[in-house]
């Protein structure tokens, strides 16, 4: 009976740790270029005040008044006046991809314990 009841806690903790773990994506997000972002919110890109849009090689930073940032390996900055938007990255939870990451995990799980006979 105690053996039982170790396993059902341990499939409780994998269940809770696969969805605490989950599968985020990062999805930009625009915002007025007065925002300031935190420092977890990376700047994707930005758009122009002429509707050019710029999407950068990594996350870009404000310094100064300006939007530093790297396009095809060559550091540009631009000043935030003459930016409409800047597209901030947010981390969404892909639901879909955290219970099929869960659900796989459990199953492991349970081959595992199946395997030494747990009863």
């Amino acid at each position: 009976m105690k053996k039982r009841s170790v396993l059902f806690r341990c499939t409780g903790a994998v269940v809770i740790a696969g969805m605490l773990a989950g599968c985020y994506a990062q999805q930009p997000l625009p915002r007025e270029p007065t925002y300031t972002p935190a420092s977890w919110e990376p700047i994707m890109g930005l758009r122009t005040r002429g509707g050019e849009q710029i999407s950068f090689d990594e996350p870009g930073r404000i310094e100064s008044g300006r939007v530093v940032y790297r396009v095809d390996g060559t550091r540009t900055s631009m000043s935030l006046d003459d930016i409409d938007r800047l597209f901030v990255g947010q981390k969404t939870l892909d639901k879909p991809k955290t219970a099929i990451f869960t659900a796989v995990f459990l199953a492991a799980f349970a081959f595992f314990f199946a395997s030494i006979r747990i009863e």
